[in-house]
């Protein structure tokens, strides 16, 4: 019969500032959930599972900043620190989780919203995402390909989310499906000069027929592609109504309403149909079907060009009810959480750093070492074994090849439980290393943490050294008892 898996622990450091940071994450826990200990046992548990979570929450969130900041070079660490808090001040007050809120602000970054912008961008964008229904990501990719196409500033994204938003409203068309299809006519009407509420009615009145959303983006994108373009048969037929060329009269002041009422009158003097005007198929059918409905084409355009304050309304409409606000609930307590992990953590990571030796006097005798605090933790269950931890017999790590920085596949899978078991031991939750089989750049952080614990080379690099080492001290933690 498997004998239960033991864990030996040394506290080592002041205990003074460890116990003040706990404490201090208990008041900060009592004053989040506002709810007094009962008893020191109650107390005791409460503070190791929110304990727990507010490191892992913490790691998580740093890990996930510190891509963000790969985006800033230049980023000071007071910059890193404001950012961080108009992060956590955005989530707080639009009730959107890090998952959401970090990688919205990467691509917008990424995009090249100005970094002093970035948050009124993204508060635009977190409005229209609750508007459309959708989520933050795909406002922000909308967003971020019309303001690029157009070339206009960072602080014309509330106008564009309104004509986005316009465009749904009237068409049959969802955020989503203009975020992945505008791509193909935003450039090419930036370039022309066609405005983005052209561009918009355009959609609306396509989409309102039954024309999918991709189809009427590049369908739209091939007609303006003919109109621009000198020498085509749309090109031809279009001047010789108006007198002068697409890009003409766009820059004197035309609209593409105008225009359509000109290749009304190309086709009925050529005694031919608008498709007929154009060379491709696509281009033919979308503009045919546009100015046989100049009319809805016109209202809707008029509609866009009037839609300013559409997406807040709205916003204001679909942020309300239980669900949203269950939604800020849960936002202000990861917040919470992350800034409990931020004051646990450096205590955590000293202890990393300085772990080189272990004993559980703590069994055998009575003590006046500075562990009280941890060693509570460990009675009350915060680095028992149970399921979640992972199996390593000797045979196994012994028979681990040379890895390092890149490798991947199973053996990797096995030195990632390996360092995980490292990682109990000094009190850090057994998950935190994902066990995925890519020796990334994390896997190489935390195993070059573990040398530097065991007292051998730190190279990066799982060679004899590190194996003879953590067959050793595997067997002095006596983490597992193989059958």
């Amino acid at each position: 019969m498997a004998e239960s898996a033991a864990l030996k622990v040394k506290i080592l450091g002041d205990s003074k500032s460890l116990s003040n940071a706990l404490n201090s994450s208990g008041k900060s826990l009592a004053k989040f959930g506002g709810v007094a200990a009962a008893g020191a046992a109650t107390a005791g548990a409460a503070l190791v599972g929110f304990g727990a979570k507010a490191v892992t929450s913490f790691v998580d969130f740093e890990q996930s900043m510190n891509e963000v900041f790969t985006l800033l070079p230049d980023i000071s660490k007071q910059g890193m620190e404001s950012m961080t808090a108009d992060l956590q001040k955005f989530q707080t007050e639009f009730g959107v989780m890090s998952d959401q809120a970090i990688p919205a602000l990467y691509d917008s970054l990424s995009a090249g919203v100005p970094q002093d912008n970035v948050f009124k961008f993204m508060e635009d964008a977190q409005k229209l995402a609750v508007a459309g229904n959708v989520e933050t990501a795909a406002s922000v990719d909308l967003l971020t390909t019309v303001v690029n196409s157009y070339g206009f500033e960072a602080s014309e994204a509330g106008r564009v989310s309104d004509v986005m938003f316009s465009t749904v409203k009237n068409g049959k068309t969802t955020i989503d499906e203009l975020g992945s299809s505008l791509f193909q006519v935003a450039p090419i009407a930036g370039q022309l000069g066609v405005s983005i509420e052209s561009v918009g009615a355009s959609m609306a009145t396509l989409t309102a027929q039954g024309v999918p959303t991709s189809v009427a983006a590049n369908s739209v994108k091939a007609g303006l592609a003919e109109l621009g373009k000198a020498g085509s048969v749309a090109d031809k037929s279009f001047q010789k109504v108006a007198g002068k060329t697409f890009p003409e009269f766009i820059a004197s002041g035309g609209d593409l309403a105008g225009a359509l009422d000109i290749l009304n009158k190309a086709a009925k003097e050529g005694d031919t149909s608008v498709t007929n005007l154009f060379g491709s198929v696509e281009a033919g059918q979308a503009f045919s079907a546009l100015a046989t409905n100049v009319d809805s084409f016109e209202s809707n355009l008029e509609e866009m060009r009037g839609s300013a304050g559409a997406t807040q309304e709205a916003f204001d409409r679909m942020d309300q009810g239980l669900g949203k606000t269950f939604d800020k609930l849960k936002a202000r307590a990861e917040v919470g959480f992350v800034k409990v992990g931020e004051k646990i953590a450096p205590f955590v990571d000293k202890a990393i750093e300085k772990f080189d030796d272990y004993q559980g006097h703590r069994d055998h005798k009575a003590t006046a070492c500075p562990g009280d605090v941890v060693y509570g933790l460990l009675e009350a269950g915060a680095f028992k074994a149970g399921s979640s931890v992972p199996k390593l017999s000797n045979k196994s790590v012994s028979s681990l090849p040379m890895l390092g920085l890149g490798d991947k596949g199973e053996a990797v899978k096995d030195l990632q439980n390996l360092i995980n078991l490292w990682l109990g031991v000094m009190m850090t939750p057994y998950d935190v290393l994902k066990v995925d089989g890519d020796f990334g750049k994390l896997t190489d952080k935390w195993f070059r943490r573990a040398q530097k614990g065991l007292g051998v080379n730190v190279d990066g690099v799982y060679g004899s050294q590190s194996r003879k080492a953590f067959l050793k001290y595997k067997a002095d933690w006596a983490l597992v008892k193989v059958p």
